[in-house]
């Protein structure tokens, strides 16, 4: 099946780019077409909720920075939390 190139909206070309080999799609190599179906661009709303649990990970990394509980067990050599999983579990996830 042959999808419209995402990238060039089927133009072949891309006209911020002219300077760069007369503005050639590099994604469908000027054709206009691409062989794959072309992936969903992620919505404002879901990019803003990526960037919320993004933000929220790297405070809980912070948080627990140095936390006996992120080290591998001596135990269970394959078993370790993750900093989002203990703020969940110590319930400040939603507080970050």
């Amino acid at each position: 099946m042959v999808y419209t190139c995402p990238r060039c909206n089927g133009q072949g070309t891309i006209k911020e780019y002219s300077h760069i080999r007369g503005g050639l799609c590099f994604q469908c190599s000027g054709k206009g077409k691409v062989d794959r179906k072309p992936r969903e661009r992620t919505s404002k709303k879901d990019a803003a909720l990526m960037a919320e649990n993004s933000r929220r990970y790297a405070e809980a990394m912070a948080l627990y920075q140095g936390d006996v509980r992120l080290t591998i067990s001596p135990n269970h050599p394959y078993f370790y939390m993750h900093a989002q999983e203990l703020a969940k579990l110590d319930k400040v996830w939603e507080t970050l």
